[in-house]
């Protein structure tokens, strides 16, 4: 019977599930809001995700079923991490024992499913195809909440994460082939990414945007004679000289702006913070209380201490200090490294950093993937040095699938050699 729907099962499928699995929230909030009142809250959100995890499993079982070793292998890693997680400590088993399980049916799945795959340029292709399906739903979601712009703030922290993962990939179709509708998404995706208020992922999508210019630029300046290269000099030295002249008066535009757009009904925190002058000044409790409080605890135990033990001291260290309610799953340590290390402690913790960074390397230097790499390493890690957690942020795990696939393809392309 399997088999059966194997032979007629579709790619798209495939992909559909993948695009549910990552765009789950949005579907949510858009639900949320258009059953307000109707339909409990408690009850709209259990039917999405049966209906997606379902659905979604379905096509991993699909996918999976002719690659049964890899899925042995890597549930095997998973397992005994988890079982070694509450051998070392216990502490908050029920809570952390919940993320974990939100860890495998987000996650895992996620990067069991694009693994199978094995594809990266067709992984990519569907991707960028997915992206206008996503802004659509960003648009939705956003003319919903116009009105309500503290839960367009708080729920917007979260839709960021998943709108930068496909303004990136705009960003990488546009710089290697220019679409005018690519451009216009990704202006509204810009548009709304200053909406919803997340400003590490917004320095992280202009980061890589810059990236792109810079090299199309450089590869543009060694193709033109020289005169053509005067004129392109002279015309950056231009746009430098704007560009400073707006930095150093950044705080009144921004005033004059955030003025403007209330006069107008439209709050934006991204204004408000930068008129105020706190928009990197603001860093969230991150240095002064996340980051040492991890940090001491990874030098406390140098061995590490398992999955979800970041939510642990954050969280026992704000209940000591009588601090307001805070959520557990919402204490992590807004740090890869830093999770990292009090996970897998410091000498395991090189030792598989180390044959990892060696491997990307290696991959790295083949030309054909360079682009790929830097642009899934900008999608699934970077925030990370920020922002979220590696149990919690699909993206991290969708660049792990593509490192993986990339790396299984030049064993194949290394054997037959």
């Amino acid at each position: 019977m399997l088999e059966f729907i194997e032979k007629k099962f579709n790619d798209k499928y495939i992909f559909l599930s993948v695009f549910l699995l990552i765009n789950y929230p949005i579907f949510y909030y858009i639900f949320e809001q258009l059953f307000n009142g109707l339909i409990p809250t408690f009850i709209i959100n259990f039917i999405i995700k049966l209906l997606i995890y379902s659905f979604a499993l379905f096509c991993f079982f699909c996918v999976t079923s002719k690659k049964r070793k890899n899925i042995l292998k890597f549930s095997s890693i998973f397992i005994i991490l988890i079982c070694l997680t509450f051998l070392i400590d216990n502490s908050f088993f029920v809570l952390r024992f919940k993320i974990i399980i939100k860890f495998i049916l987000n996650c895992v799945l996620l990067f069991y499913i694009l693994y199978s795959i094995g594809d990266v340029e067709k992984i990519l292709k569907n991707f960028y195809k997915m992206s206008y399906f996503n802004l659509f739903l960003c648009i939705l979601y956003y003319l919903q909440m116009l009105n309500n712009k503290t839960v367009l703030l708080s729920q917007g922290q979260t839709l960021s994460y998943i709108l930068s993962f496909y303004s990136l990939i705009l960003i990488y179709y546009i710089t290697s082939k220019f679409n005018g509708l690519d451009f216009f998404c990704l202006i509204l995706d810009l548009f709304l990414l200053l909406q919803f208020g997340s400003r590490t992922i917004l320095l992280v999508v202009l980061l890589y945007l810059f990236y792109r210019m810079f090299f199309l630029i450089w590869k543009k300046y060694l193709t033109l004679n020289l005169k053509k290269k005067k004129l392109l000099i002279l015309f950056l030295v231009l746009l430098l000289g704007i560009g400073l002249l707006v930095l150093f008066n950044l705080k009144e535009i921004s005033l004059f702006l955030y003025d403007f757009l209330m006069s107008k009904g439209i709050y934006n925190r991204f204004l408000r913070l930068l008129s105020e002058g706190t928009f990197l000044s603001s860093t969230s409790g991150r240095f002064d209380s996340f980051y040492t409080i991890i940090f001491d605890g990874i030098l406390s135990n140098p061995l590490g201490k398992g999955l979800a033990y970041d939510r642990v001291l954050i969280y026992q260290n704000y209940m000591l200090l009588n601090s307001t309610p805070v959520s557990f799953e919402g204490c992590y340590s807004h740090n890869f490294f830093l999770e990292y290390f009090i996970t897998f402690g410091i000498p395991l913790g090189i030792f598989i950093l180390y044959r990892v960074l060696r491997n990307i390397i290696k991959i790295f230097k083949k030309y054909n993937y360079k682009d790929i790499i830097i642009l899934f390493f900008f999608i699934g890690f970077v925030p990370l040095l920020l922002t979220s957690s590696f149990l919690v942020y699909k993206n991290f795990w969708i660049f792990i699938s593509v490192i993986l696939i990339i790396m299984k393809k030049e064993d194949k392309i290394s054997e037959k050699n």
